[in-house]
């Protein structure tokens, strides 16, 4: 049975996922950078009122354009075969969106490359699906909807491609951050796409810090739903959006973090823009009263590292897990 170079593409990446697990404590922040990668997909711009903008035909306008940050992560296998490791593409879900809020057949990576090509020591891995024929996504996600989290399973040629993947023995947990070890005021880094400048011949991760403004128990509103969230005063644009977020306990300068004291913290999803709601106490009831702007207030929302365990964790991401690992060869069925 032949295969199309797409489909071998995919086969490959899929089987490249899958190592033995071999994982570290932490990480530099030069190490954090080749974990990175830049999402790139082809999108078609709305107008203010929503319509499509259209070209003299009447086609829709289509543009090529950085869509957000990406990076790999290291999951442990926790059925059969748990010597195994999976590793995953993790962004944040509307990274994947189209302007009409429908999510994109297909996006593209960019990351560095281990040895030069001619000029460029980038390069890219297309036609990395994100949707079936009918429109459903096809990257794993939470059970809540809002929650802007996805991941698929991903890990380029280390031999082609200078990257790394993080492991999930730097995610801050529940119980680390629930024991008074973080605090508000702690200090802490994004790594992440600016796209006014990206790099001409490789890619360079813009690296961002601020402090730890708000930890709470509550779901707050955000603008892509109501979810769990850190709020962080670090300050984050388009492009941002995936970006890694990490934590310096018992440190307040990045450039001597080390890789004991360093935790991953989350993923960049969106930022606060200077508007608030006001229910209005007269009739009719539900009415809303806005104020401000929309000047961004410099806060960020921090989507935490649980959320991405629990849905690398979640039954449908073990089950295909386990059928990676079963087609490995030597791997009893």
């Amino acid at each position: 049975m032949s295969h199309s170079p797409r489909r071998l593409l995919m086969l490959a990446c899929a089987l490249m996922a899958l190592s033995y697990a071999q994982f570290s404590t932490g990480q530099s922040i030069n190490q954090q950078k080749k974990a990175v990668v830049f999402i790139f997909g082809t999108v078609h711009p709305i107008n203010p009122d929503r319509s499509a903008i259209t070209d003299t035909e009447g086609h829709r306008v289509a543009v090529e354009i950085p869509l957000g940050t990406g990076f790999f992560v290291d999951y442990p296998n926790q059925g059969r075969g748990s010597r195994y490791k999976v590793s995953y593409l993790v962004t944040a879900k509307h990274v994947l969106q189209d302007a009409d809020g429908s999510f994109l057949p297909n996006v593209k990576i960019r990351l560095n490359l281990k040895y030069p090509v001619g000029d460029s020591e980038f390069g890219f891995i297309t036609d990395i699906p994100v949707t079936d024929a009918q429109g459903h996504l096809l990257w794993f996600h939470s059970e809540n909807q809002a929650e802007d989290v996805v991941a698929t399973p991903l890990f380029p040629d280390d031999r082609e491609f200078d990257v790394t993947a993080i492991p999930t023995t730097m995610f801050l947990n529940g119980r680390t951050l629930q024991s008074g070890a973080v605090a508000e005021g702690d200090e802490l880094y994004f790594i992440g796409l600016m796209e006014q400048y990206y790099g001409a011949k490789r890619n360079y991760p813009l690296v961002r810090r601020g402090t730890q403004a708000l930890l709470t128990d509550e779901d707050v509103d955000i603008p892509t739903g109501r979810q769990r969230v850190f709020i962080a005063a670090l300050e984050s644009w388009p492009g941002n959006s995936g970006a890694l977020v990490f934590l310096l306990r018992g440190h307040r300068d990045t450039a001597s973090a080390s890789v004991g004291n360093v935790g991953f913290l989350g993923i960049v999803v969106a930022s606060f823009m200077n508007k608030v709601s006001i229910p209005l106490i007269t009739e009719p009831p539900g009415r809303q009263l806005e104020g401000g702007d929309k000047a961004n207030t410099g806060m960020t929302c921090i989507v935490p590292a649980a959320v991405i365990v629990e849905v690398l964790g979640s039954l449908p991401a073990q089950l295909d897990r386990d059928a990676r690992i079963q087609r490995v060869p030597g791997q009893e069925p």
